[in-house]
């Protein structure tokens, strides 16, 4: 049997529920919908999106030899005709807790409806399934701390490892993952941005965790201080799927049982965790920062006015990375 993996926002091989789910059914044919939902996005939000795809569409190629189908339109109208052109007997897709993902997955269920072939979701956004994190009289929890120590007390879902083997089928269609240029609307930004954001990408995402990490005692002092680079700088990553919220958790975990120094900015760390990043993960947050009389300033890229650096004795930093800090601070 063969299958197709629908690609949203899973740009991953480690911990892929619905990658591991497709490979068990035969030869896998991976497609991203380019539809109106991503047309609609921010030029920021697309910009690094067509990151991310071609970042795994790379990945992808090196372990299989094929890259991965681009289409564009709407997947309701687009997979049903092209599972029956490859003989899939099942869609693959890690659910994104969207309305304009539930919307398509609708849809699609309805033209479906009719055959054989089947859309299967999986849970590849959750730290932990909320059936495992109950309060005593088994409701839902209404309070944040109860909640977080429950999730600590429970501990995560196991992340999955990833595949040792995939049987990749050929793309279909002309449009590549690394040709694509999702965010034409950029204009002067996208050359910022190239020279400005850090790294996309599933390695990147684990190196990045990585060095958070090792400096996790610096944490707690330095977490709030956006002209520090202290914070784990996991938001994009988690917004695209580059790492999942289960492989940071266990992770984070191990090296805590390795070294107990890091156990304060370890728990530090978990609070913020499971009270920034697990309700909504964010992609490309604005922030409006105050200006205060005699506020020290860090001077933005030409054209730009200077950005306000409110703490005491912070050494000005250029405007592009201070946001870009800012903007990745779940954690």
């Amino acid at each position: 049997m063969t299958s197709i993996l629908w690609l949203c926002r899973d740009f991953r091989f480690d911990d892929n529920a619905a990658l591991t789910a497709a490979i068990k059914d035969g030869p896998v044919l991976p497609v991203f919908v380019i539809d109106t939902a991503t047309r609609a996005q921010g030029a920021a939000s697309r910009w690094r999106l067509g990151r991310a795809l071609a970042s795994f569409d790379a990945e992808w190629q090196a372990r299989t030899g094929e890259p991965i189908t681009v289409l564009e339109g709407e997947a309701p109208d687009l997979l049903p005709d092209l599972a029956i052109r490859i003989g899939a007997s099942a869609i693959h897709q890690n659910d994104w807790p969207t309305a304009a993902t539930g919307a398509a997955q609708d849809g699609l269920r309805r033209a479906l409806a009719p055959g054989p072939v089947r859309l299967h979701l999986h849970e590849g956004h959750l730290l932990i399934h909320p059936s495992r994190v109950k309060t005593g009289a088994g409701g839902s929890f209404r309070v944040y701390t109860p909640f977080a120590r429950a999730v600590r007390l429970a501990g995560p879902d196991r992340p999955l490892p990833p595949p040792a083997a995939i049987t990749a089928l050929p793309a279909i269609g002309a449009l590549r993952a690394g040709q694509l240029t999702l965010a034409p609307d950029m204009y002067r930004g996208a050359a910022v941005l190239a020279e400005q954001a850090l790294p996309a990408g599933e390695a990147a995402a684990f190196a990045r965790l990585g060095d958070f990490i090792a400096h996790l005692p610096d944490y707690p002092a330095h977490r709030d201080r956006p002209d520090i680079d202290a914070t784990s700088g996991m938001s994009e990553h988690l917004a695209l799927g580059e790492i999942s919220p289960r492989r940071i958790w266990a992770m984070a975990s191990l090296r805590g049982d390795i070294d107990p120094a890091l156990a304060p900015g370890l728990r530090s760390f978990f609070r913020k965790f499971c009270g920034v990043n697990l309700p909504g993960i964010c992609s490309w947050p604005s922030r409006s920062w105050p200006r205060r009389p005699g506020a020290r300033t860090g001077r933005a890229f030409p054209g730009l006015a200077p950005i306000p650096l409110p703490w005491p004795g912070a050494a000005p930093k250029p405007a592009s990375r201070w946001l870009m800090r800012a903007c990745a601070k779940c954690g």
